[in-house]
């Protein structure tokens, strides 16, 4: 399964990441056991909430993206998916990617 949560700035990606740990254990009754991240500011904020909840926060280096080869690769796959439905727009016409995107997690 894959989500996608769509960030106004990367200082949002901490609460977005609290609230998709809170929906994950809610909706479907799995205990989360650890996260996988990459070593940024970001994600400082969380740590707390990580600790709380017993969850082991995994940092990749940054700019490593062979030590995250899956997710690397999944967000290559959907890339090409939202550049192949938005194909014909200008490319400075951003305004469907986001939904593009959505839709390209979704299939």
């Amino acid at each position: 399964m894959s989500w996608i949560s769509f960030l106004k700035s990367k200082s949002d990606a901490s609460n977005a990441l609290k609230e998709f740990v809170v929906l994950a254990e809610r909706q479907f009754k799995p205990t989360v056991l650890s996260i996988i991240t990459a070593n940024c500011r970001e994600y400082i904020e969380a740590d707390i909430f990580l600790k709380d909840k017993g969850i082991r926060h995994i940092r990749i280096p940054p700019y490593s993206h062979q030590s995250n080869g899956v997710a690397e690769r999944y967000n290559r796959t959907i890339q090409a998916m939202v550049r192949s439905m938005l194909i014909e727009l200008k490319p400075a016409d951003n305004r469907l990617c986001a939904e593009a995107c959505s839709a390209a997690v979704y299939i």
